[in-house]
């Protein structure tokens, strides 16, 4: 869809499928940049010429009944052309030719090519990419320079990370956009050296360290697992100065020094390690880390957090009349089983103020039985795990004797072994536990 399907006489003529009649033979809408005269729009003509606006004037007036019903039979059509119209970022990128040339910006010879579009190439991600002839043009020239690149006319990941492997040989901004600078360095044939360029490869540039061919990224709700990929990487970046551990566990810290690293790079700061993350931490001319870095969350309180006062009322449930849980133990409100009995009943803030008084326990025990610098949603998993399992057992597992050992990846394993009730393994336990493990190493 480009912009001359937003005028006002094309849209008309898209919805009824008939030309609007003008109020007279020579008016113009001064809302359509298409219907502007010759000195104003610098077009070369109306948009309409004499002859089409005489067989409008021959058409029948649409009553406004029709108007109404072509209004509601169309209003699908219609909220497409206005989301089109609301998408549109920047109005250099406005076709009113209807050419899909998109120059509004510069004008372009019959006889050059090669002249820059007038406006920027660039990848958003998020927002849907746009079939441009400027787009094809450029990629068709980076190809004919060696630069393996598909020529589909839609301005990508990949046009975006060639762009920014070019700027770099060609000393401009690294930024992976092709402004009028990158666009006459792609055209400036005089700067190929042979038949065929070389373009500086992900593979060229990580030869002791190849790209792994899968990205590395963190996810809150996913389940961390030792990588070695990822140690790779955290070791490249602790070599540069970044503050993280080479643990092999992709997570929160890891994923924010990747983003400051991505924009000291100039790259996408989006804390994926892909193919130019990966070749960036891995170039003995990258920079070093800055001194002062904001990678961790805050040292553990003695309190739980949201996160795990959340997982405890998600895994628990709320249930205002006593019951049997799984194990035949009375149990009311927020997993309250200290006071509960059979025939009891109480209200919501009488639950929510026993599952307060319940955490504060758990949260002493827990303080009692770390003895290391905790974060804080390690502490809250550590809560939300005594919570479930009780003091003592929390006090004498294996998790915190390994968590005491420095062991945290360790530590972490062990909370999955705690899924049985009765000695059967329970879905809602193993899914409590991994839930619990996650935010332990988030």
């Amino acid at each position: 869809m480009n912009a001359s399907d937003f005028s006002s006489s094309r849209l008309f003529e898209r919805l009824f499928g008939q030309k609007p009649l003008p109020t007279s033979a020579s008016a113009s809408d001064p809302l359509d940049p298409l219907s502007q005269d010759t000195e104003q729009n610098g077009l070369g003509s109306s948009w309409e010429n004499r002859t089409t606006n005489q067989a409008l004037s021959e058409q029948k007036p649409i009553s406004l009944s029709e108007l109404t019903k072509g209004l509601d039979a169309n209003r699908s059509q219609l909220s497409d052309l206005i989301r089109g119209l609301e998408t549109a970022s920047d109005t250099s990128e406005i076709d009113p030719l209807g050419t899909g040339d998109f120059a509004l910006n510069a004008v372009v010879s019959s006889d050059s090519t090669t002249a820059y579009p007038g406006y920027l190439l660039r990848y958003s991600p998020g927002f849907p990419l746009e079939k441009r002839p400027a787009v094809a043009q450029w990629q068709a020239q980076m190809r004919s320079r060696g630069w393996t690149i598909a020529v589909d006319g839609f301005y990508g990941a990949e046009s975006a990370a060639i762009a920014r492997q070019f700027q770099a040989e060609k000393g401009l901004s690294v930024d992976g956009i092709v402004g009028e600078q990158t666009w006459e360095a792609t055209f400036d044939n005089s700067t190929i050296t042979g038949a065929t360029e070389s373009p500086p490869t992900v593979a060229a540039l990580t030869v002791e360290h190849p790209y792994p061919g899968t990205t590395l990224s963190y996810s809150p709700l996913g389940i961390l697992s030792f990588n070695p990929q990822a140690q790779t990487f955290q070791q490249a970046l602790k070599s540069l100065g970044w503050q993280v551990e080479p643990d092999g566990l992709f997570g929160s810290r890891s994923a924010a020094a990747t983003r400051l690293f991505q924009q000291q790079n100039n790259l996408d700061a989006d804390g994926i390690v892909g193919p130019l993350t990966w070749a960036a931490a891995f170039n003995t001319n990258a920079p070093l880390a800055p001194t002062q870095q904001n990678l961790n969350p805050v040292a553990a309180t003695s309190r739980i957090n949201a996160a795990g006062l959340e997982l405890i009322k998600s895994f628990e449930g709320l249930r205002l009349n006593s019951y049997r849980d799984a194990v035949g133990v009375w149990t009311i409100g927020y997993g309250h089983t200290r006071t509960a009995g059979p025939g009891q009943r109480i209200s919501f803030n009488q639950a929510t103020a026993l599952l307060r008084e319940d955490v504060s326990t758990f949260e002493k025990a827990v303080t009692r039985a770390v003895r290391v610098p905790i974060t804080d949603n390690q502490f809250a998993a550590l809560v939300s795990f005594a919570y479930n399992v009780g003091s003592g057992a929390l006090s004498s597992s294996t998790l915190v004797r390994r968590l005491n050992s420095g062991d945290k990846f360790g530590a972490a394993n062990e909370f999955l072994r705690w899924n049985q009730a009765g000695g059967r393994v329970l879905a809602g336990l193993t899914r409590r536990r991994e839930a619990e493990r996650t935010l332990f190493l988030s």
